[in-house]
């Protein structure tokens, strides 16, 4: 449930989630406006599911109820309208979501980090960054993580999912280097850089942690718990812009180099004055100035500024006083964890990629397999609890077990849906053929035609005999009668 943003709040939750909705580029045509009306990324559908729901169950399964949702400016109207909406607000009755945007160009021009720094002033806890569009098998609670997080002796700055790679697709997902030490759980090494041939290793790293394992098998979920304290480094570091390609790489170079542990160890692992910390759980002294972090380094003023882009009034980067701070006052790790998932315990993905996304609508359907019932009457189909009335699909029609079709959606006779999903309010009619294919709302189907592995988005029509295979659609796109295509990606 969506609750206001502003007023004051008494009480500091363990963690607060931070979920990043962007655009959605890397999925065009199926994110292209519809008309005047966006068609925001965090809404499309993952077996007749919006995307974010999946990510919203996730929290709410893991006891998380402070969640901040940062999206587009051109999509709050449709995302707020969903999680308004009467089936979210029942489902979603413990959270309290904090709605709040950022300009459409800062999701494409600026870094992940960038649009964290903006919002650094409404975090007050340890945070959980995730995306909109990560879906994790159920073998995989998000507790998992926390209680990684948690149980961590050496008090972690960052701890980090990462999952085992699936069968690679022709529009997969970057590569991704990492180094962990598999004894320890321990991420020491991140290059996000897809255009490297070589691989370089500090010998620092080596002495640190000898058992570092360097691998590719891996890829980045985004999803992150980062020490509060992170976001102060943020907020005096502007050339951390992204978390993947910057921010990550950065926090674990610092268990391994000196240098940077001593320069950044007082903002990360700050020491609090003892008397002022007394006089802060005081009931009876009230310190009007009292901060619980530690002086900070004084810093270049290259580094001391923020991006102009990125100004707020929430962002008023402190000054460090590095007097009398030696190494000895560091602490000995300022650990990155890690937890890996491996493709044995089920499928996880991001659905930031067209094989992905399909994917992932594919594995949906083999956990939530639809019941079909041949009876006298008709088929009738059982998703999650709810049956599709029989008049809406034709007796001679046959839908597999491993497909969904959505509510008030009519099938007409001797048409086949094989390892599908379909939405609501379509309309599919005589003799079609679909396999493999994920077809959203309000869908119109002519006779005859025949659908191999697309995806077509909501409002799309598909005239009589039309054969695709291997097309995307952007919304509202016609296809006409008698059209063959194969590998398009159809928007006008």
């Amino acid at each position: 449930m969506l609750y206001p943003s502003d007023g004051p709040s008494t009480r500091k939750p363990e963690f607060q989630a931070v979920i990043l909705a962007g655009v959605g580029s890397n999925l065009e045509p199926l994110t292209n406006p519809h008309g005047d009306k966006a068609t925001p990324k965090a809404l499309l559908p993952i077996g007749n599911k919006p995307m974010i729901t999946h990510v919203l169950t996730w929290l709410e399964e893991a006891s998380i109820k402070d969640v901040l949702l940062i999206v587009p400016s051109s999509h709050r109207q449709q995302i707020s309208h969903h999680i308004n909406s009467d089936v979210s607000s029942v489902s979603f009755s413990s959270l309290k979501i904090d709605l709040e945007t950022a300009d459409d160009e800062d999701f494409t021009a600026f870094g992940t980090a960038d649009i964290l720094k903006k919002f650094h002033g409404k975090i007050k806890s340890d945070v959980i960054v995730l995306p909109c569009d990560f879906i994790p098998p159920p073998s995989l609670p998000l507790s998992k993580l926390l209680n990684a997080y948690r149980m961590d002796t050496d008090q972690p700055i960052l701890t980090a999912l990462v999952y085992e790679r699936g069968a690679t697709t022709k529009e997969g997902p970057g590569s991704l280097i990492v180094g962990i030490d598999e004894k320890t759980n321990t991420l020491m090494y991140v290059d996000a850089q897809d255009d490297k041939d070589e691989v370089d290793i500090r010998l620092s790293l080596m002495y640190k942690s000898p058992s570092t394992r360097i691998t590719s098998r891996y890829l980045d979920s985004h999803v992150y718990i980062f020490r509060r304290t992170v976001l102060d480094l943020l907020a005096i570091r502007p050339t951390l812009s992204s978390l993947k390609e910057d921010v990550i790489p950065f926090l674990c170079k610092i268990q391994y180099q000196n240098k940077k542990r001593i320069r950044w160890g007082p903002v990360l692992n700050p020491q609090p004055n003892p008397q002022s910390l007394a006089l802060a759980h005081s009931t009876t002294h009230a310190h009007p100035n009292f901060s619980p972090s530690a002086p900070e380094p004084k810093l270049d003023a290259a580094d001391s500024m923020p991006p102009s882009h990125m100004a707020s009034p929430q962002l008023k980067p402190r000054t460090f006083e590095l007097e009398n701070f030696s190494a000895f006052a560091v602490p000995s790790s300022f650990r990155c964890g890690v937890v890996v998932h491996r493709i044995q315990y089920g499928y996880a993905a991001r659905a930031n990629t067209h094989g992905t996304y399909l994917e992932l609508n594919r594995q949906v359907l083999l956990r939530f397999l639809v019941l079909c019932v041949p009876l006298l009457t008709g088929c009738q189909a059982l998703i999650e609890g709810q049956y599709i009335p029989s008049s809406t699909i034709d007796p001679k029609a046959q839908i597999s077990t491993d497909s969904i079709v959505g509510q008030s959606t009519r099938v007409a006779e001797r048409t086949s849906i094989k390892k599908s999903v379909v939405g609501a309010h379509c309309t599919i009619g005589k003799n079609v053929r679909i396999s493999g294919c994920v077809i959203m709302d309000h869908v119109a189907i002519g006779d005859g035609a025949k659908l191999e592995n697309c995806v077509l988005s909501a409002g799309t029509q598909i005239g009589e005999r039309s054969q695709l295979k291997d097309c995307e659609s952007e919304p509202g796109y016609e296809v006409k009668s008698d059209a063959s295509l194969k590998g398009e990606r159809l928007e006008i």
